[in-house]
């Protein structure tokens, strides 16, 4: 799904990803402590970046199931 940026200037530049499917405890943890070390060019810790969820502007939302 194309969208905004979570921080000023919130340009409409991103594409998200979206998953329907939950990941496991272990994975999740991984992946937040990664996220978590994150920094920006200013080597400032990339925290607290979300805003409330958008309307979607006419944009196309695909929703793809994967096959198991």
């Amino acid at each position: 799904m194309r969208g905004s940026l979570t921080f000023p200037p919130c340009s409409e530049i991103v594409t998200w990803t979206l998953f329907t499917d939950h990941i496991g405890d272990h994975q999740r943890k991984e992946q937040l402590n990664l996220l978590r070390t994150l920094k920006d060019t200013e080597n400032k810790c990339l925290n607290r970046n979300f805003r409330p969820t958008q309307k979607t502007n006419n944009r196309t939302v695909y929703h793809i199931v994967a096959k198991h």
